[in-house]
């Protein structure tokens, strides 16, 4: 009798060991599962981080693009800007000049403009027909049946010239421009402009 109460006390304690042992494991699993939706709420927040800094990089790089693009902007309109002064001073130099010198007005020309290179003079010597040498901002190829050399004009939006040079396409209203080369042609190309023959 004694015997089965000892086998008795070590079954049911065995069974609280056992009860004992699935409480264990059933915390280490509820453990087990938080760290797993834990893990799982890091990996969501990582990923979320991430796509963040490339929505945020993608932002900066746009940025960036439209700066260089606006700086781009800005410096044309500096260059405009620039290049209207310049048109500018040339028209309040016009003025002074019609003010004070006596010219006379021969109408409404071509104005062209070329340099010393082959293809604009068929040579590179730069001396012009006349036996000068071709000089920016003195020097006009023109008609001289009608304009001869030594002829001072005064051209609408180009200034003082004398006519130096011609050309066998230069007949009648066509005046064209001596400049250094064609990098110096004004923004406008050819165009017409009112001229003034000045008298001395």
């Amino acid at each position: 009798m004694q015997q089965c109460n000892v086998a008795e006390f070590r079954k049911d304690d065995y069974i609280r060991k056992i009860k004992n042992l699935l409480r264990i494991l059933d915390v280490s699993l509820i453990a087990v599962v938080a760290l797993g939706a834990a893990l799982i709420s890091v990996s969501i927040y990582c990923k979320a981080e991430e796509k963040a800094y490339d929505a945020l990089k993608i932002t900066s790089e746009n940025n960036e693009i439209e700066i260089r693009r606006l700086n781009d902007v800005l410096a044309d309109y500096e260059d405009i800007y620039k290049t209207k002064e310049e048109e500018i001073a040339v028209l309040y130099s016009e003025v002074e000049t019609l003010k004070t010198s006596k010219a006379k007005y021969i109408g409404n020309f071509k104005i062209a403009y070329y340099c010393a290179c082959e293809q604009c003079c068929g040579k590179t010597t730069g001396i012009t027909a006349s036996g000068a040498k071709a000089t920016d901002g003195i020097t006009v190829a023109a008609d001289t049946s009608i304009l001869p050399f030594g002829t001072k004009l005064y051209i609408e939006g180009v200034g003082e010239r004398i006519v130096q040079d011609r050309g066998g396409a230069i007949k009648g209203n066509i005046i064209d421009v001596y400049v250094s080369s064609h990098n110096k042609v004004p923004s406008v190309g050819v165009h017409n402009s009112n001229v003034w023959v000045v008298m001395e």
